[in-house]
């Protein structure tokens, strides 16, 4: 996975282990990817 720069490095790493580690998994009852639940929520800590 390409570093996004204005994120920094760290996270680019947690979002390339979430992407494995979740790769595949839907949120329930939808199309989509359990990987937006986990990009929701690192927004609402960045927020705070």
């Amino acid at each position: 996975m390409t570093e996004i720069p204005a994120l920094g490095q760290r996270l680019s790493e947690a979002l390339e282990f979430a992407r494995i580690a979740h790769g595949g998994q839907l949120r329930k009852a939808t199309p989509i990817p359990y990987v937006s639940h986990l990009l929701v929520v690192a927004g609402f800590a960045i927020e705070d």
